[in-house]
C-alpha cells in the first residue's frame, strides 16, 4: 500500500486549529478545562453544532498534524471523526484533511440550522460542576422524545432519513414495535416521522433530565 504521507510533513506547523466534537453535553466542562489550561482562554472558541445537540470545540493556532492527532485524542474527540481523518491523511499526505467536521445531512439541517458560536465566558467557568450549569443553559428549550412506532421492514431506512441521531429500543410489551428516542428543540421532527411511520404513543420531556 502507498502513503500519500511522508516523515517530513508529520511536523510542518501548516493547520491552524484544532477541533474537537463533543456529543455528550457533560464532558463539555472536562474538555473546556483542559483546552483553556493547555492553549489560553484567548485561543479556544465553543460552537453548537447544527445538530442542536452537540459541541465543537476549535483552538487556534500553528499545529502540525502529529501535534493535531495528539491533542484531539489527548482532549477526547471522537475516535470515529479521528480514525477517519487519519485514514485520509494516510492515503492523501495533505494536513487539510485532518482537521473536517463531521456534516449532517440535508433533511436534518431543516429543522435546527447552521452552527452556532457561544462566547466563552457563557459556557465555561475553571469550577466543574458551575460549568456544567452554563452548559445545560445554552442547551435550554431542548426536549427528550419517546416515541412508540410500529415494525416495518425498511424503518430503519425512514428513520435515517428524518432523524440525523437517534436510537431504537424493543418495546418490552409489543414485539411489533419498537421505541425511538432523539432530542430536539420542537416537534418538526415528530411530525414528520408521523408522515412516514405509524406512531402510537409520544413521551415527551426536558431534554436535562435523560442526557
Amino acid at each position: 500500500m502507498e502513503l500519500g504521507v511522508n516523515k517530513d510533513n508529520l511536523f510542518n506547523k501548516t493547520i491552524s486549529r484544532i477541533s474537537i466534537d463533543v456529543d455528550e453535553y457533560t464532558e463539555v466542562p472536562k474538555v473546556l478545562y483542559k483546552a483553556v489550561n493547555l492553549f489560553g482562554k484567548e485561543n479556544v472558541k465553543v460552537y453548537v453544532t447544527s445538530s442542536g445537540i452537540g459541541f465543537r470545540i476549535c483552538i487556534n493556532g500553528k499545529f502540525s498534524p502529529l501535534e493535531n492527532i495528539f491533542y484531539r485524542a489527548l482532549l477526547g474527540d471522537d475516535p470515529y471523526r479521528l480514525r477517519y481523518a487519519l485514514r485520509r491523511y494516510l492515503a492523501t499526505g495533505s494536513p487539510f484533511v485532518l482537521d473536517i467536521a463531521f456534516e449532517y445531512k440535508a433533511s436534518y439541517k431543516r429543522y435546527f440550522g447552521r452552527v452556532r458560536e457561544v462566547p466563552l465566558e457563557e459556557i465555561y467557568d475553571e469550577d466543574i460542576n458551575k460549568c456544567l450549569e452554563k452548559v445545560k443553559k445554552v442547551l435550554g428549550g431542548l426536549y427528550y422524545y419517546e416515541v412508540v412506532v410500529e415494525k416495518e421492514e425498511n424503518l430503519p431506512e425512514k428513520l435515517t432519513n428524518i432523524i440525523c441521531k437517534y436510537k431504537v429500543i424493543q418495546d418490552p410489551y409489543h414485539d411489533d414495535r419498537v421505541i425511538v428516542t432523539f432530542v430536539a428543540r420542537d416537534d418538526s421532527i415528530l411530525e414528520e416521522l408521523k408522515k412516514h411511520v405509524k406512531v402510537i404513543k409520544v413521551l415527551k420531556t426536558k431534554a436535562h433530565s435523560k442526557y
